[in-house]
């Protein structure tokens, strides 16, 4: 049997995301979300969901 590699860390930042929406294309990816804002996890951190590095929403 193989071992099965650790995926690499995906970094992403959401600009212009509007609702929301491309963040939800990787919410199958093992991966984390680096700047968003949207401040609750998607799943537990335990089971590698996103984590906010840094957050901003500004609205006129």
């Amino acid at each position: 049997m193989s071992k099965k590699s650790k995926p690499e860390k995906l970094k992403v930042i959401e600009l212009f995301a509007g609702v929301g929406g491309f963040r939800l294309g990787l919410e199958g990816w093992n991966g984390k979300s680096a700047c968003s804002s949207y401040r609750l996890p998607l799943r537990s951190r335990t089971e590698g969901g996103y984590e906010v590095v840094w957050s901003n929403q500004w609205e006129p």
